[in-house]
């Protein structure tokens, strides 16, 4: 009752109200909508081991950001979409190239920070001569610098991360954490896992709004409810005997016909419909309406 009265609600509103409660209502069920669709792609990512860097809800200027774990969770200005972005071995390995200025911060003497703020204190500071961030086959991750004209290797921890002006960080992107290096079948997961949880929205939804309306009992010739703003609620008997028709009487004729279910009583209507009548009469519980 309360689902139908909610939209009884909606249908009574007009003009400003109903643009506004309209747009919301777009934008909410539209969220929910992109939000159940990313997150089939998130959980079969995560679940197969994919790096996620981000789970976004729209486009555009973040409004709100929330960092769990390794992966950055935000709510972006443009309500229509979303993604997730997952490691395909390229996006981080394009951050730096051969010459370029880095920093370093260490741990355990592996590296742990990858610094690109020029302005950012770090352990380490020189010039790139060679790197590898990706690390196929289980080739170590490793970069090299020239530090004061001389070259320094130092291998790099698999969960290393950059960081940017402003604090920003991204891990890099191993090839055992990258789209690319996981199986046929847990790529395919992970691609179909998106439409798959909107067929799953869609059940769900179908499921809750059968039980909120009920679902009609076509055997039974019962009436189920009267509505007080129609003409049956007003309806009294043509013997002056009768009642107004209420909830829980039967209809047992349609101009003079026995019907047992609304089955036959939607075949009598067709009947009188294609014999073009006007009048119909209804027994109801022995009294004519």
């Amino acid at each position: 009752m309360i689902f139908w009265e909610g939209i009884r609600v909606f249908l009574a509103l007009s003009g400003a109200p109903l643009v506004i409660l309209s747009i919301l209502a777009f934008v909410i069920i539209l969220g929910i909508i992109i939000s159940i669709h990313e997150f089939g792609h998130f959980y079969f990512a995560r679940k197969a081991g994919i790096l996620c860097h981000e789970f976004s809800l729209g486009f555009g200027p973040i409004i709100y950001r929330h960092q769990f774990g390794e992966t950055l969770f935000c709510i972006r200005a443009i309500p229509i979409g979303g993604f997730v972005s997952m490691a395909d071995g390229e996006l981080t390995s394009n951050l730096i190239k051969v010459g370029d200025e880095i920093g370093l911060n260490t741990e355990n003497e592996l590296v742990s920070e990858i610094i690109l703020d020029e302005k950012r204190e770090c352990e380490i500071r020189g010039e790139v001569v060679s790197f590898d961030f990706y690390g196929k086959n289980d080739n170590p991750l490793y970069v090299t610098l020239n530090v004061s004209n001389e070259e320094k290797y130092f291998e790099v921890k698999r969960d290393a991360f950059y960081v940017f002006e402003k604090n920003q960080r991204l891990q890099i992107e191993p090839y055992e954490r990258s789209f690319d290096s996981k199986s046929v079948l847990q790529r395919f997961l992970t691609l179909f896992a998106g439409p798959m949880m909107n067929f799953v929205l869609a059940i769900f939804i179908y499921i809750i709004v059968a039980f909120a309306s009920g679902v009609p009992n076509t055997k039974s010739n019962v009436i189920g409810e009267v509505e007080s703003d129609y003409p049956a609620a007003v309806a009294e008997s043509e013997d002056g005997e009768g009642f107004k028709i209420k909830k829980g009487q039967k209809i047992t004729k349609v101009n003079d016909n026995p019907v047992n279910s609304w089955d036959d009583f939607s075949k009598e209507l067709n009947k009188i419909y294609d014999g073009y009548g006007t009048t119909v009469t209804l027994e109801i519980d022995g009294h004519e309406y």
